[in-house]
């Protein structure tokens, strides 16, 4: 299935070799590392109009979220369908007017991930072509193989990667000790620019976070907690994996580019769509309200322990107390319980008031078209 995702990087690299090697007259080496920078630039240029779009859709996202949540209140009630309906146009005419297009951030990964996938199910046939495909791996045929098995850097060879056979090494014209040279300061590297690009990607998350979504904090600590992890992932990954060195070029550039369109993005951002005190004012109430509510929860949780431990100095006391925490923890556990059976029966208001107008839409499209054809 790989495969697949092998035939257009094999052609993208087939063809900025020819360009290196034949029009420019590089020498083989060369112009194969030429070639993956240019592999990484010619996908990051594909991609960039969108990720553009992402990133502004992720601060209109943010500049829309006052009026958002002023719609949200005008019809957090709303059961008719001419009220869902009015809620409905309001959203349109607000993401229009912001420009908002959410579904741009589904375009990166379905470009980049192939070429992830493709790039390594590539170097990895031309790192050991004796098992298969040893005629053509993609659209690369057996003399551009063999001129790619023989392309080096700083004397590593491209297919080469840390825990390759000695055999495979000594094929390949080299030994474990150029290979690791080379290896590990790019694995460090990789390491590195990965874990600086996550530290950008938090602390820009942190400033457009939606503090009133608990999925979107619990987004948060999950980047946070990667950032912290990912440098050992990638070293446990390049010191025992088959990560060959050609792959690891590839994504030490990918994270310098990252590195350096995220800030430029970042900036062209913030200057072009400047918050004004209307947004800094809504951003810093929702946040010091969700903090205030969960610094109450995280009280509430102490209070109960130290009633507890309190209560253990008194014995006579443990019964009453724990009677009392019993029944204000039914009493919480009841007001959900109330909060979520008048949210459900509201959503099925509202539901039923969306299939009465779709229904309403249906019928008067088709009298309009039964109209027409008598016509």
């Amino acid at each position: 299935m790989l495969e697949v995702f092998v035939f257009p990087i094999s052609a993208v690299m087939k063809f900025w070799h020819w360009i290196m090697a034949d029009v420019f007259s590089l020498d083989n080496s060369t112009a194969w590392v030429v070639s993956i920078i240019l592999l990484v630039i010619t996908i990051r240029s594909l991609i960039a109009p969108f990720t553009w779009t992402l990133y502004k859709s992720g601060r209109m996202g943010q500049l829309m979220r006052p009026a958002k949540a002023k719609i949200a209140r005008k019809y957090a009630e709303a059961t008719t369908a001419e009220e869902l309906q009015a809620q409905q146009d309001e959203t349109k005419e607000l993401h229009k007017r912001y420009d908002y297009h959410p579904a741009a951030g589904c375009v990166p990964p379905l470009i980049q991930i192939p070429a992830i996938l493709g790039l390594y199910r590539l170097l990895l046939w031309l790192s050991r072509p004796q098992l298969e495909h040893s005629d053509n791996i993609g659209l690369l045929n057996a003399e551009d193989i063999a001129s790619f098995r023989a392309a080096d850097f700083f004397g590593a060879p491209l297919p080469a990667y840390f825990t390759m056979a000695e055999a495979d090494l000594a094929a390949l014209g080299t030994t474990t000790e150029q290979v690791r040279g080379v290896i590990i300061p790019l694995v460090i590297l990789a390491a590195i620019f990965t874990t600086s690009n996550m530290a950008i990607s938090v602390a820009r998350g942190y400033s457009t976070l939606e503090w009133d979504s608990k999925a979107s904090r619990g987004l948060m600590k999950f980047m946070v907690w990667t950032a912290f992890i990912m440098p050992f992932f990638i070293i446990l990954l390049g010191f025992s994996g088959a990560l060959p060195v050609a792959l690891l070029m590839y994504w030490v550039g990918n994270n310098l580019w990252t590195t350096a369109q995220t800030v430029i993005f970042w900036i062209a951002l913030v200057r072009r769509y400047p918050l004004d005190d209307t947004h800094r004012e809504f951003n810093a109430a929702v946040r010091d309200d969700t903090k205030a509510e969960l610094a109450e929860k995280k009280q509430k949780k102490r209070d109960r322990r130290s009633r507890k431990v309190r209560a253990l100095a008194r014995p006579s006391t443990i019964g009453q107390v724990r009677r009392e925490l019993a029944d204000e923890k039914q009493a919480e556990r009841q007001a959900k319980k109330d909060e979520k059976d008048r949210r459900k029966a509201l959503e099925k208001q509202r539901s039923r008031a969306r299939l009465e107008a779709r229904r309403k839409a249906q019928a008067e499209k088709k009298a309009a078209s039964e109209a027409d054809q008598i016509e």
